[in-house]
């Protein structure tokens, strides 16, 4: 039963767990004090899967569960120094699609690291956690739907728990606006449809009154009106052209034309004469 308590780890990136969870699992066993040095040895090695199963062939044969922690640490363990995890810590930030329980797991994930290298204390990891979380939330929304929690909440696990539920709420929210938007261009699709119903049927209407108007017009005899405004009109026409000053002149020209018959019939008599004499 006591083998169950403690994942597999083999060390490989495909491995059950990773090493700090299972160097954290069999801490937590030697420190319980339940189990005696051989039983821990066993439970050790069956954990113990692949590569990480191999270091165990560098060990003496009478390793402690210690020396085989140590011997682990030394291959899979945390090697940053305290400043380059501060440095990592606080350039952190919630990742596209990565949820606010997995950012705040990476965040106290490194946190931890930080403390067990003895430069921060356990009340300055909670403030600096309250305070990246928050922090390093991407979505606006959530930080402003957030921000009155995190001035309220002192407790890092407290705040974090608050915003993951702002989180689903907003998630909800946000689903529910999806489904509405959905529906929607069939409502505008057949609201479109029936306006243009509408419309059509107002044109027709239209045509057929004014293909009604139009009968009307033919019905009444436009031929007859037509002839009698052109027969006033021709009327005017010729009654203008003889008072006009180009008919004028021209009967003037034609009494000329007398005039000028006559004077020529005298010059013609005295042409004559006039040939008498000198003949």
């Amino acid at each position: 039963m006591l083998q169950v308590l403690i994942p597999v780890f083999s060390g490989e990136e495909k491995s059950e767990v990773s090493f700090d969870v299972w160097k954290f699992e069999v801490k937590c066993i030697i420190r319980e004090g339940n189990y005696t040095d051989t039983i821990l040895l066993q439970c050790i090695r069956g954990s113990l899967k692949g590569k990480a199963r191999g270091l165990l062939l560098s060990l003496p044969d009478g390793a402690t569960p210690t020396q085989i922690i140590e011997k682990l640490d030394g291959i899979y363990g945390n090697v940053f120094s305290s400043e380059a995890l501060l440095q990592k810590f606080y350039m952190e930030t919630q990742k596209q699609g990565q949820s606010v329980a997995d950012y705040g797991m990476r965040l106290e994930d490194i946190a931890q690291k930080a403390v067990e290298k003895g430069q921060i204390s356990s009340q300055a990891k909670n403030d600096m956690l309250r305070s990246k979380l928050w922090s390093g939330l991407r979505d606006p929304l959530l930080k402003n739907a957030s921000r009155y929690k995190y001035d309220t909440v002192e407790k890092f696990d407290q705040l974090l728990k608050e915003i993951r539920s702002i989180e689903l709420d907003l998630s909800n929210y946000a689903s529910g606006s999806d489904n509405k938007i959905q529906h929607q261009p069939a409502v505008v699709e057949q609201s479109g449809m029936q306006e243009m119903i509408k419309s059509m049927k107002l044109l027709n209407t239209r045509m057929e009154s004014f293909e009604g108007e139009l009968k009307k017009l033919k019905e009444s005899k436009p031929d007859d009106h037509t002839s009698s405004s052109n027969s006033q009109f021709r009327g005017q026409g010729r009654g203008n052209y003889r008072g006009s000053d180009r008919r004028g002149r021209f009967n003037n020209n034609r009494g000329w034309r007398g005039r000028g018959y006559t004077g020529n019939q005298q010059n013609q008599n005295y042409n004559s004469q006039t040939r008498g004499l000198n003949g």
